[in-house]
């Protein structure tokens, strides 16, 4: 019996703490919103995957460092990527679509210098309108 109640009890003060050790505090630089990533398989092999972000900009170091840019890593032989949705909603709820030129097409970094990954791509995608409050909106396939 005492065994039961003790392991209660401890359930019981981690449920207390779950969200103080785990939950998205004011401490942090954003707040995911929505994250969905969907993968679906066909039968031949080939796969789709979805991508959908929501993210609130809280400080300066997350626009300017963590999430003023999205870096999408692709093999131009085998994928696409599409951009379905690219946009900023500002702190005074202002809609910033991103322009055409926010979407870079480089080498990846890992790949500079072995010439047996020269062929894959790196979307860069800078996104546009950020301060602290604004919420960035991506969705991509």
């Amino acid at each position: 019996m005492k065994r039961k109640l003790f392991s209660l009890l401890i359930i019981f003060i981690s449920a207390l703490f779950w969200n103080f050790l785990f939950g998205q505090t004011e401490g942090n630089d954003a707040v995911y919103h929505k994250f969905v990533k969907e993968y679906i398989l066909h039968e031949d092999g080939r796969y789709d995957l979805h991508v959908h972000k929501e993210v609130k900009i809280l400080t300066h170091y997350a626009f300017h460092r963590r999430h003023g840019e999205t870096f999408i890593i692709y093999n131009p032989d085998y994928q696409k990527v599409k951009v379905n949705e690219s946009y900023t909603i500002m702190a005074d709820g202002k809609r910033v679509e991103t322009p055409q030129n926010a979407f870079n097409k480089v080498l990846p970094r890992f790949a500079a210098h072995a010439p047996a990954f020269n062929n894959l791509r790196e979307l860069v995608i800078t996104h546009t309108g950020l301060e602290t409050g604004a919420v960035i909106n991506l969705d991509y396939t």
